[in-house]
């Protein structure tokens, strides 16, 4: 299973050389799941910023205007960056295995993943952000209803 033979095991003490990379492995994954809660809350922060800013005495209708284009950056990008990251670690393993020719094993198959993972959260949170923005750029509150008025309507 862990592909250590008994002759390997008596000679080089390969089984302490294992249980270091599972410590290790298990580090990097607790430090990049508290990264995911910190860059949420600080999307949830720029976006209650934004929002601020445009609400300034005198500005209701660049008040109302950015409550839904951020609301609709922040959803989208969220949802963009979770599935970006999701493909991304996917395609990318499949691609160290494909173009480096060999499975890739313990802490590179993690880094494949980490990589491409990154990656694919930082493009689909960017191109999803953008398209939330845009979306809730087209929706107008008139007489308390909300109305999605697609361009050239």
């Amino acid at each position: 299973m862990l592909g250590i033979s008994t002759k390997s095991y008596l000679h080089k003490g390969e089984i302490a050389g294992y249980a270091q990379r599972i410590r290790d492995i298990a580090q990097a994954s607790k430090w990049l799941g508290k990264g995911t809660y910190v860059g949420l809350a600080l999307d949830v922060g720029v976006a209650g910023l934004e929002i601020k800013e445009a609400c300034v005495q005198g500005r209701e209708a660049q008040c109302r205007r950015a409550k839904y284009v951020e609301t609709g950056k922040l959803a989208g990008g969220v949802a963009g960056a979770y599935w970006g990251g999701k493909v991304g670690a996917r395609i990318a393993r499949l691609g160290c295995k494909v173009f480096l020719g060999v499975a890739a094993k313990g802490n590179g198959d993690l880094a494949c993943a980490v990589i491409g993972g990154a990656a694919g959260g930082y493009a689909g949170g960017n191109v999803f952000g953008t398209g939330g923005a845009f979306l809730g750029g087209q929706i107008e509150e008139i007489d308390g209803d909300l109305i999605f008025q697609p361009e050239g309507a």
